[in-house]
């Protein structure tokens, strides 16, 4: 679960959130990658996660682009 993967961070409840979200679409896998194995911060996640939008379609990617970056927003608090 995300808590397991995090706890190392104390997340608030806007990271969890965001990490709960981004870890349902891409999985625990990415979650894994994108924390670094528990070595990144919040900051240095946030700016990572506009990174996962791999994808065969367009569409697809401008909607997984807009998602990254509305899960961004709210691991920053905005």
């Amino acid at each position: 679960s995300v808590l397991e993967h995090c706890e190392y961070l104390n997340l608030k409840q806007n990271e969890l959130d965001a990490l709960v979200s981004f870890t349902y679409n891409c999985g625990v896998g990415n979650l894994k990658k994108l924390t670094a194995n528990g070595t990144r911060d919040i900051e240095e996640i946030a700016e990572h996660i506009t990174s996962y939008t791999k994808s065969s379609s367009e569409s697809n990617r401008k909607g997984l682009l807009r998602r990254r970056t509305e899960e961004k927003i709210l691991l920053k608090g905005e």
